[in-house]
């Protein structure tokens, strides 16, 4: 079985201090070319470790930007096994999660939501 892990992508709307002004583009570049990766080993499974989102208060998410990483998910040839961060969650409030961006994001068809190793 193989494996392609990725974490810590933190896509964002306006580019973290001390970013470019792309950063948004360059980042779903690079998770292309994870997709692309996962492609060319013929990956099972990718794996992706958390922080989506760079902000964790949704009004800073655009609905444009959940969509382009909507996108950017059909891009996989394989299922994603799914971890939240830090980022992901106001608070580390699971509870909070489909009411935010990252619910969006879980409940894509490639998503699988690795969950039993919160509770």
């Amino acid at each position: 079985m193989k494996f392609c892990w990725f974490t810590d992508v933190h896509v964002s709307d306006v580019p973290p201090s001390m970013r470019q002004e792309n950063y948004s583009e360059e980042i779903f570049d690079m998770i292309r070319e994870t997709a692309d990766v996962c492609r060319k080993i013929k990956a099972d499974y990718a794996i992706f470790g958390g922080d989506w989102f760079h902000s964790k208060v949704s009004s800073r998410v655009s609905h444009n930007l959940v969509n382009e990483s909507l996108k950017v998910l059909d891009e996989f040839p394989c299922p994603i096994l799914w971890l939240v961060g830090s980022h992901d969650v106001p608070y580390g409030r699971l509870d909070f999660m489909d009411k935010r961006p990252i619910g969006t994001l879980l409940r894509h068809p490639k998503v699988i939501y690795i969950d039993d190793c919160l509770s």
